[in-house]
């Protein structure tokens, strides 16, 4: 039955004037689909076809003829228009163009496999991922671009589609179980109750989704977001690794392989390099070992300081999602430009996001330098140690998070008949989190080299409290215990390393007795004070206070120093340390600030 579709597809090409090369065929495969397979060697094979064979925007006037629309929401009724060629049986005005696409139109996929259409119990599978925990918010969006076209279209008769709006404006309080049930179980069965209905404009997204071209290939005027599609063309099967070209004019378009095709091979096309993620959301597989996989990280940012980024800061780069959306010959801008002039609230409303990839470590360097930037206190500066330290800390700990969420072993369930697991599905989502995986503990291994790497680069600029008790051992002799009689041992004991360099720190000042090899701890807290000549104006801290009261408690009358001092070198702490998160004890470091500094790779 497939082979006899594909046929009758190949032969009503040939009778329109599509060019196919000579030494191919057509074949089904159960894993792969349709696939084109070269009998013979080719030198640089052509695929050309006429631009009346395309299914693009033209076409609405034909087909939609009531329809009056935006420029901008073309994308939207081509779904609209697939949907009504496949199932407006009724509509005798379009008879003749759906006769002219039918082979298309039958060997067009029942079910595109994209998870968004996956039942309960499938997508549970991809618990913890992006991926999973971003299905409903997908399926949503595609639901609310059907909602408005409906809404701002006359020629539908909502009564018969009333089951569909409803669902949508109660959405967000109804099960995923019942959105199966009631819509996507007719998009797996193609059982749609109208044309116009959302199950019916699902399937039709589906296969734009996994199938259209941009249209600027063969009309460099139109809008970059203007998509088509391209019968006999999108049969070739997906290989990021080949070389293509694909070449547009008035009349038609041509796919053109670079290089020598050799006899048994499959003769693919080129959509881009496109991770795991992206081809099962979008086609419904997955590639193993794919080298373009990699794992978003979103995060929020206040307008205040993209604001700030975009104007002061040009070499932390702020990414979307769309910087990294490319077909196959894309040249995109790099960095935080612009070149559509849109509005920056609009461009990062949903947060800037970062792909971490294995073969790209630059994508960390964006992010350690980004969360630097969101680290730093007061008036320094994010290229500065402290900031870079606090930023790795963050990023990692944001990291450990992710993989902890995704890291849950699915628990296995008795077998279910009214929600059966596919078995290649099942696989797909298990390759897909088994990469995420790999990725996320790839990082957190590259950003503890990194850390290493600058502890021990900068040693002589950082002073952690076993430095403190090796070097300076007059302040556990002597110091510590005039002040505090007996008991030392247990005190320090209940100390956390932040508060022993602050108790420590405190007592320093108060004895001026600071050892030649940290005198930079005075000179920095010093600089610090200078900017702040009324200690009493220093806000209250309860962790400070809390922290005098204690250990004037424990002192009594051999203890002098101030509550305004003890917040002082508290608010000195907060600006000049970092803490080392992964750590067993989560070990507090201060840091030396330099009158110059450098930006750590």
């Amino acid at each position: 039955m497939q082979f006899e579709k594909i046929q009758r597809l190949l032969d009503w090409g040939g009778r329109f004037g599509v060019e196919i090369p000579s030494g191919v065929r057509f074949e089904f495969d159960e894993i792969e689909g349709i696939r084109c397979i070269c009998t013979e060697r080719i030198e640089s094979p052509m695929l050309s076809i006429p631009s009346d064979l395309i299914i693009r925007k033209e076409l609405l006037s034909l087909a939609l003829p009531n329809i009056t629309y935006k420029d901008a929401d073309s994308n939207t009724y081509l779904k609209f228009l697939l949907a009504k060629l496949m199932y407006d049986c009724r509509d005798e005005q379009i008879n003749e163009l759906r006769g002219k696409f039918k082979p298309y139109l039958d060997c067009l996929p029942a079910v595109v496999e994209s998870p968004l259409i996956w039942n309960p119990r499938e997508q549970a599978l991809l618990e913890g991922t992006n991926l999973g925990s971003s299905l409903r918010d997908k399926l949503h969006a595609i639901w609310r671009e059907w909602y408005t076209a409906i809404q701002n279209c006359d020629i539908f008769d909502k009564t018969a589609i009333q089951k569909d709006l409803e669902l949508y404006e109660n959405y967000h309080g109804t099960s995923m179980e019942i959105i199966y049930e009631s819509i996507l179980k007719e998009t797996v069965h193609r059982t749609p109750a109208v044309w116009y209905s959302f199950s019916a404009f699902l399937w039709s997204h589906l296969i734009f989704l996994s199938r259209a071209f941009p249209e600027y290939v063969l009309n460099s005027k139109c809008q970059k977001h203007h998509v088509m599609l391209l019968p006999i063309v999108d049969l070739l099967n997906h290989d990021y690794k080949c070389k293509v070209e694909w070449l547009g004019s008035a009349f038609k378009f041509s796919y053109k392989y670079l290089g020598s095709a050799e006899k048994g091979t499959q003769l693919y096309n080129n959509y881009g390099r496109k991770g795991n993620e992206e081809l099962l959301s979008g086609y419904g597989f997955v590639l193993m070992d794919n080298p373009c996989s990699s794992v978003a990280l979103r995060i929020k940012l206040t307008f205040d300081s993209i604001s700030e980024i975009l104007t002061s800061e040009p070499s932390i780069r702020l990414l979307t999602l769309e910087d990294y959306t490319t077909f196959a010959f894309d040249r995109r801008p790099g960095g935080n430009e612009n070149p559509e002039g849109k509005n920056a609230e609009h461009i990062y409303r949903e947060g800037v996001t970062y792909l971490i990839c294995k073969n790209n470590e630059g994508s960390l360097q964006n992010m350690l330098s980004l969360f630097a930037y969101l680290n730093k206190v007061d008036q320094e500066d994010w290229k500065e140690l402290a900031s870079q330290f606090r930023g790795l800390q963050s990023l990692r700990l944001a990291l450990d998070q992710k993989l902890r969420q995704i890291d849950v072993k699915c628990v296995e369930t008795e077998p279910n008949l009214q929600y059966p697991i596919d078995h290649q599905r099942k696989q797909n989502a298990v390759t897909y989190k088994k990469e995420q995986i790999s990725i996320l503990k790839w990082a957190l291994s590259l950003l503890k080299s990194k850390e290493k790497q600058w502890l021990s680069e900068n040693k002589t600029a950082l002073l952690t409290a076993k430095k403190v008790m090796k070097y300076d051992p007059r302040f556990l002799d002597e110091e510590l215990p005039a002040m505090l009689g007996r008991s030392v041992d247990d005190y320090l004991a209940s100390l956390s390393s932040h508060q022993f360099l602050a108790l420590w720190i405190s007592m320093k000042l108060f004895n001026r007795s600071f050892v030649a090899k940290y005198s930079w701890v005075e000179e920095n807290y010093k600089n610090f004070i200078s900017g702040k000549p009324n200690l009493a104006q220093i806000c209250s801290d309860p962790e400070a206070d809390s922290f005098h009261s204690a250990l004037l408690e424990k002192s009594g009358a051999r203890f002098s120093i101030s509550v305004e001092d003890i917040r002082s070198v508290f608010q000195f702490l907060a600006g000049r340390t970092f803490t080392r998160l992964a750590s067993r004890d989560q070990e507090t470091i201060l840091v030396r600030r330099l009158d110059k500094w450098s930006t750590l790779d």
